[in-house]
């Protein structure tokens, strides 16, 4: 027997819709939400990441891998990186999203062991927020150049 309210359900991750007026769940099983970029393998850039990607060509800089792999053993990507320099610019979106966000619990330590993994390797890595690209994308990209030239 299904039970599905679908005029007026609410969803999260992995669990049954949840009807918002009644507050009952419907039997119908598990609801599917869109696949991540990890979970499809697609090299899209995200808002953010296109932002300072165009704020790079406008200054002038290239030559960089977007989610490059930069270690065998694990599956990791670095949203921009300059192989040759060792440097690497990751923007960090999800600050203020609610659920499984990258900067909730586990998304957090996942990054910590990322970034830490980026120091042993000698890779030196700046971080924005997606806000930060969106407030002022040249002065991100400036402070990219800047560190590209100390290489």
């Amino acid at each position: 027997m299904t039970l599905t309210k679908t005029d007026h359900v609410s969803t999260t991750r992995g669990m049954s819709p949840r009807c918002k007026a009644c507050g009952g769940y419907s039997m119908s099983g598990p609801m599917k939400q869109e696949p991540t970029r990890a979970e499809t393998g697609k090299s899209e850039f995200t808002i953010g990441e296109a932002e300072l990607a165009r704020a790079l060509k406008i200054i002038g800089i290239g030559g960089y891998e977007h989610n490059a792999h930069f270690v065998d053993d694990r599956k990791w990507e670095l949203d921009f990186y300059w192989r040759e320099a060792k440097t690497s610019v990751e923007v960090m979106g999800g600050l203020w999203r609610r659920g499984k966000g990258a900067h909730r619990g586990l998304g957090q330590r996942r990054d910590y062991e990322k970034m830490n993994r980026c120091v042993m390797e000698g890779i030196r890595v700046l971080q924005f927020s997606t806000e930060m690209v969106h407030e002022n994308p040249i002065g991100c990209a400036e402070m990219v150049k800047e560190l590209l030239d100390r290489s």
